[in-house]
């Protein structure tokens, strides 16, 4: 019986010695087994983030979300419009680009 004790107490040193070194060896580690952000994959499409001017985006009376960026023809006409840094944006928040 004092045999088994002895084991035992030995054992519950031997158990936590493994735990701590386990996670400080993890903890030193973590940044090795890590992928870095470079290789991470985006889930965002790659569009230009370029601002431009601003971006004003409406709602034609179709209910489609619309953008128009400097220069288009009714940029000036535009009224009750959201406006966005970027065509960027504007894409990402579900407008789309105004065509002809």
């Amino acid at each position: 019986m004092k045999y088994l004790g002895m084991l035992l107490s030995k054992s519950r040193f031997v158990i936590k010695y493994l735990f701590y070194t386990g996670v400080w060896v993890l903890g030193r580690v973590k940044h090795l087994i890590s992928m870095p952000s470079s290789l991470a994959i985006s889930k965002e499409p790659r569009l230009n983030r370029e601002v431009t001017g601003l971006v004003k985006g409406h709602q034609n009376p179709d209910g489609e979300l619309i953008y128009h960026i400097p220069g288009d023809p009714d940029y000036e006409r535009i009224e009750h419009a959201v406006l966005f840094i970027s065509e960027y944006e504007a894409m990402k928040a579900g407008y789309r680009k105004w065509n002809m």
